[in-house]
């Protein structure tokens, strides 16, 4: 498989994967991604994987579908370039802002960002639907949940209404199964909270990526999957299989095949 990154979407309801290369398969393009279609039967929920080998924190970039319903970028232009061309989109502007606070500044400064974001692509397409980054479970701080809150209220008293939003995003990690039990609280604390704040949440990045090779993910594999099925308020989720930990848990194997974690993956349907 090229080294190269890729994102590959697979539908809960496929009926079987097989190991193949990206090599061969089509591929179509966007201004922010190329991808590698694979069929999808549209329903309320779905799941899918990303994948990459860049080692890079754009492997994030990852709440893009093979229908091209989301698209992700940090470049309003770039955007409202494809939006006029391409209307009917949800577009996610750009990614953790919680994390990356030397980039985006406070929440009230992340606001002022959505704010212009969702206009300059609103004037080339009306139709356009918008998600806010996604917010990033992790150590204790402006966080997550608390810092979704923070946008929301700022976005609030700075323009008199609530941020424009069709999907709240949030990306949910543990390192080890003993933490699965945090990791199904604060799941559902953010899916409870995007539907009192206006809209159906997207996971849009979990898994174990720093689990050491001993411990059996297996069932907390499962556990994770069918704690997101019985969470209606979840829309879709995406698992982080990349390798930039020294420990990946990635779903395939360098040759493009499945790995154990990917055999478990594919069932999820």
């Amino acid at each position: 498989m090229k080294r190269s990154t890729c994102i590959i979407f697979i539908s809960i309801l496929c009926a079987a994967f097989l190991p193949v290369h990206a090599s061969a398969l089509p591929t179509f393009a966007s201004p922010f991604k190329v991808y590698i279609p694979i069929v999808i039967t549209p329903r309320a929920t779905f799941f899918a994987w990303a994948q990459t080998w860049d080692g890079r924190i754009p492997v994030q970039l990852m709440t893009l579908d093979a229908r091209q319903e989301r698209q992700y970028t940090c470049d309003a232009q770039s955007a409202a370039q494809f939006a006029s061309a391409h209307p009917g989109h949800l577009y996610i502007a750009c990614d953790e802002p919680d994390i990356h606070l030397d980039a985006w500044g406070t929440p009230s400064d992340y606001a002022v960002y959505y704010h212009n974001f969702v206009v300059h692509v609103s004037a080339a397409d009306p139709t356009a639907k918008f998600s806010p980054a996604g917010f990033a479970l992790t150590s204790p701080g402006l966080h997550y949940v608390e810092y979704a809150q923070a946008f929301h209220d700022a976005y609030s008293a700075l323009y008199g209404s609530p941020p424009p939003v069709a999907e709240w995003r949030f990306h949910a990690f543990i390192c080890t199964p003993d933490n699965l039990a945090y990791w199904k609280q604060k799941v559902t604390e953010a899916a409870e909270w995007s539907v009192n704040h206006g809209a159906q949440m997207t996971l849009g990045s979990f898994g174990m990526p720093c689990a050491t090779p001993d411990p059996d993910i297996t069932d907390a594999m499962w556990e994770m999957y069918y704690h997101i099925k019985a969470t209606p308020d979840i829309v879709s989720a995406v698992w982080w299989s990349s390798d930039w930990h020294e420990w990946p848990h990635t779903l395939t194997n360098p040759d493009g095949s499945l790995s154990p974690e990917g055999q478990i993956y594919i069932q999820w349907r």
